[in-house]
């Protein structure tokens, strides 16, 4: 009896850019646990008690000083060891914010170290609010202050009170991942369909379609790169040197470096692939390089990184604003640094062969990362804000506004080109404002009111991921939200920043902002000198 072969089925096109083709040169760094085991209860510590009533509460009697007298008294009787060394009270606010004088002043000690101890009379003293209960626990457990309440069944201080804790912190977990994960999809829906949703690289161009187009001046500058390296006898700087010769600038008319010929060596983009996290999909623009002369260049890169180096411990360094923040003086990108105790972002122009003022500045990475998370938190989106956007964007009379804003952007691009032949702008000044202008008219962009609120609803996802997420986490969101952040190198402050195009709409409403005419948002009211 003979078998019959059955020929293979043939996939389609969309199935075979959404099978992988491989791993990335530039691997996505893994994320580390939210939650650790803490020390146990059994020792002396500075407790504070926080006491609480509503303006309800008050008018029905209910007594802030009963409440401060039962946690004094559960202190005395339960914990002998823990000193009571202030008192947090907020007669007449709500519970079901954390907008409160007292509250504030209890996480300020925690903070400062005063306290690494609370007391409460219940739970609903604390916070009314699950997402709020969850955020403020993490917090605390993060600071190592125990939680205990007077007249509750569970007490964080305890074994059975800690597993309980370690409940809804494993329920937070699960709660931020969910809604990491939906903010994602489009990027890996996009990549799943052979694009990339990310400026184009040196040597492409966008089209309004969204499908990449090659620039033919540059994409052979690209392959000469590649084909010079993959011999050997150049490195980065060589080949950055020949550019800068040639009067060739970056995709931000900035002078070329070894770090941006670095990057534009490591992109598999070239050879066709598009990336997701760490795996590659096949893309379906046209590729400038063969494979194999990618995989050339990455030995060679390999085999010029084998040069003897001090040996230290290594360990992740995860920046938030890496590859966005830039200097308030010439518009570069700071360089991130440091070691385990210390990280900084600095200025390193000197390093690019470029003048400013500020060369060799710095200033520590927790300082303008805690400026941009006041600036994510400060989105208030009002109720009904979907129904809003429906109304408003009506079609003819958005398509009108689009055309009108990109029209006048072009007439000033087309503006500031006649004065810099005229002689009457400098090189340097013409180069800064066209950057700017190309900015803009690039975040001038027709959405349907579909995107928008799709846009709407990830925002909504980052404020609550926010107080719950890790570095690699919040790191994401700055990504997704914003396309560059810049900085006074002098003042340690964010001065303006540039949303993507689909968040611009809500950046308009948020409380902290103000649209400034070179471009970007700037904070109404400056962030405090360091």
């Amino acid at each position: 009896m003979t078998e019959s072969k059955t020929a293979p089925k043939k996939m389609s096109t969309a199935q075979s850019k959404a099978q992988p083709i491989g791993r990335a040169a530039r691997p996505k760094a893994g994320a580390r646990g939210m939650y650790e085991d803490k020390t146990q209860s059994d020792i002396p510590r500075n407790a504070a008690i926080y006491v609480r009533v509503s303006t309800a509460e008050q008018v029905q009697g209910y007594s802030i000083d009963v409440q401060e007298r039962l946690c004094r008294e559960f202190i005395k009787k339960h914990k002998p060891g823990w000193a009571i060394v202030e008192v947090f009270r907020d007669e007449g606010k709500s519970g079901t914010n954390v907008k409160r004088p007292g509250f504030k002043g209890m996480l300020q000690a925690v903070n400062e170290g005063k306290i690494d101890a609370i007391v409460c009379h219940r739970l609903d003293r604390f916070s009314r609010n699950l997402h709020d209960i969850l955020v403020y626990f993490k917090l605390l457990e993060d600071q190592k202050v125990f939680l205990s309440f007077a007249d509750e069944q569970f007490d964080f201080s305890t074994p059975e009170g800690k597993t309980y804790f370690n409940f809804l912190a494993i329920f937070a977990d699960w709660y931020l991942k969910n809604l990491s994960r939906e903010t994602k999809k489009s990027n890996s829906s996009m990549v799943l369909t052979g694009r990339q949703n990310n400026t184009p690289p040196f040597g492409y161009k966008k089209r309004e379609n969204g499908v990449f187009e090659i620039i033919p001046e540059e994409a052979e500058l690209v392959k000469d790169a590649f084909e010079k390296y993959a011999t050997g006898n150049y490195t980065a700087v060589k080949i950055a040197d020949i550019f800068n010769a040639k009067g060739i600038l970056t995709r931000r008319n900035l002078h070329w470096s070894k770090e941006s010929v670095r990057t534009l060596l490591q992109l598999d983009f070239y050879y066709g692939a598009v990336k997701y996290l760490d795996t590659l999909h096949s893309g379906d623009h046209q590729a400038l390089i063969s494979k194999e002369l990618f995989e050339q260049v990455q030995v060679v890169r390999k085999a010029h990184a084998m040069k003897p180096r001090t040996v230290t411990e290594k360990f992740d360094r995860i920046y938030l604003l890496g590859g966005l923040i830039r200097c308030a003086s010439c518009g570069c990108n700071l360089r991130a640094q440091g070691s385990r105790e210390h990280q900084y972002y600095r200025e390193v122009s000197h390093l690019r062969g470029l003048e400013c003022p500020d060369a060799r500045k710095s200033f520590p990475t927790e300082i303008v990362e805690q400026q941009v998370g006041d600036i994510v938190q400060g989105f208030r989106l009002p109720r009904g804000w979907q129904k809003e956007i429906r109304t408003a964007l009506n079609p003819k009379v958005e398509r009108d506004h689009f055309e009108q804003e990109r029209q006048e952007l072009l007439t000033r691009l087309q503006r500031l080109g006649d004065l810099y032949l005229e002689g009457s702008v400098e090189r340097k000044a013409y180069l800064s404002s066209r950057e700017e202008l190309n900015q803009s008219l690039k975040a001038v962009t027709l959405l349907e009111p579909a995107q928008v609120i799709e846009t709407g609803k990830m925002l909504e996802s980052f404020l609550q991921i926010w107080p719950l997420a890790d570095q690699n986490q919040k790191r994401d969101i700055c990504h997704l939200m914003f396309e560059w952040v810049e900085a006074d190198m002098q003042t340690a402050r964010i001065t303006r920043v540039n949303p993507r195009k689909e968040f611009t709409r809500f950046f308009d409403q948020n409380p902290m902002l103000i649209h400034v005419p070179r471009g970007g948002y700037a904070p109404k009211v400056p962030f405090s000198a360091r």
